[in-house]
């Protein structure tokens, strides 16, 4: 009996100092989080919020406007009407919800079979926000031009292949229906003002915020609970082939489900974070190539489903066509010399290295 007390009265003698180490646990754990939270946020933001500006004058000036005149001759390749470049140049300059609301716009006087919408939407999710998107790879070290090669040669050769490939198996020529989005749609009489204009971008920019405190949140608890590492080694079997490390596994899941803004929010903490290495740096090409033209997937099935688009084309074959060039890259990227990488492909010193 004077044992089972000796123990109790231990125990609770104990019992403040566990309180104390639990409680220093909690507090280092919330700090790394709230300290990851912050740099990851603030580098996203940072870029964000001048291209933004940007955008937003290059609309006012017209700027879109003539660049989808400029695409007119560029549509007739695809055979899609030349007003359509409006869809594009929408999607190019802002993002791909303008682009479709573009298409809504057009659609009524230039109705489109599904295979056309197929094919401007499929064009749409490879070379979209590309201000926003061009300058996030920058930062993570791509070369601006090379990227936007890239991504440009991806949704033309891409949607070429795709026109044929319709076209000659007679598939998905009936009328596009379009009307699931145009319920969901809720017209805005008249221009936004720049004040509009400004709340509106804020809350963008808080959202995201947020986002990223909650994925911050999420993969420490899946590192703790060794989900992390589950999934490092089962996605990392997929990225292998395409000559992308474990270390990425993790990262490359963010951008495709949720987007190139928020994974490469993570690629650029996680790459300043690494010392320089070059055989590690065209790991990060390669994943940066594929996540550029192949990120959001879920919320873009979602989207591209109430325009009329079709699965085949937007999802499926993107996905084949998109992995295989990365495979082919692979070998190019691994076999030139460091000086030539750095000099045409990657910047051997950026934001992440400074």
């Amino acid at each position: 009996m004077n044992k089972i007390w000796s123990t109790i009265l231990r125990k609770l003698t104990a019992f403040p100092h566990t309180l104390r180490a639990l409680g220093k646990g909690v507090f280092a754990e919330s700090k790394h989080i709230f300290k990851k939270w912050f740099f990851v946020a603030y580098n996203l933001i940072k870029i964000m919020v001048p291209v933004l500006i940007l955008i937003k004058i290059v609309d006012q000036l017209g700027g879109i406007t003539i660049l989808g005149i400029a695409l007119n001759p560029v549509m007739e390749l695809f055979s899609l009407p030349g007003a359509m470049g409006i869809v594009w140049a929408s999607g190019i300059f802002i993002n791909i919800q303008s682009a479709m609301a573009a298409y809504i716009v057009l659609a009524e006087h230039y109705p489109l079979t599904q295979a056309q919408v197929t094919l401007l939407m499929s064009f749409s999710l490879i070379v979209h926000s590309l201000p926003v998107e061009q300058q996030i790879a920058y930062k993570i070290g791509m070369r601006w031009l090379v990227n936007l090669a890239i991504r440009v040669a991806i949704g033309l050769i891409y949607t070429y292949l795709l026109m044929h490939f319709y076209q000659f198996f007679n598939l998905l020529q009936g009328v596009a229906d379009y009307s699931l989005i145009e319920r969901l749609i809720v017209p805005v009489a008249g221009e936004k003002t720049i004040l509009l204009w400004v709340w509106e971008t804020v809350k963008i920019l808080a959202s995201i915020v947020g986002v990223i405190f909650v994925l911050v949140v999420l993969i420490r608890l899946m590192e703790l609970g060794g989900i992390l590492e589950w999934l490092e080694v089962h996605l990392a079997r997929l990225l292998f082939p395409l000559g992308i490390g474990k270390k990425f596994a993790s990262i490359a899941s963010i951008g495709f489900i949720m987007g190139l803004s928020y994974g490469g929010a993570f690629i650029i903490d996680d790459v300043k974070q690494r010392p320089l290495n070059a055989y590690a740096d065209r790991q990060v090409f390669l994943l940066m190539t594929l996540l550029i033209n192949l990120h959001g997937v879920f919320e873009d099935t979602l989207l591209m489903l109430t325009v009329g688009a079709h699965i085949s084309g937007f999802l499926i074959g993107r996905i084949f066509f998109v992995v295989v060039f990365v495979y082919a890259l692979k070998y190019l990227i691994f076999n030139v010399s460091d000086h030539t990488f750095y000099r045409y492909y990657f910047l051997k010193r950026n934001i992440s290295r400074e």
